[in-house]
């Protein structure tokens, strides 16, 4: 299992239907997007942030195991 997965774009339709499954692939899902995904499964973090900010897609990549970019 991974630790740590990061989703962009993660209130989008492909990234809401994503979500579930790539859970339970690791121990912590971070999902963000410019819009809120709404409520938060148990092992997701939802960070709000613009992909043109590089010091945000830093901060939100550090220790991932795997991006997975919409």
């Amino acid at each position: 299992m991974l630790k740590k997965i990061v989703l962009t774009g993660a209130a989008g339709n492909l990234g809401q239907q994503l979500r579930q499954t790539l859970s339970t692939m690791c121990e912590q899902l971070v999902s963000t997007d410019l819009q809120p995904v709404g409520e938060t499964l148990p092992n997701e973090t939802f960070v709000q942030a613009d992909l043109s900010d590089l010091e945000a897609i830093v901060a939100l990549s550090e220790g991932a195991d795997q991006i997975v970019h919409f």
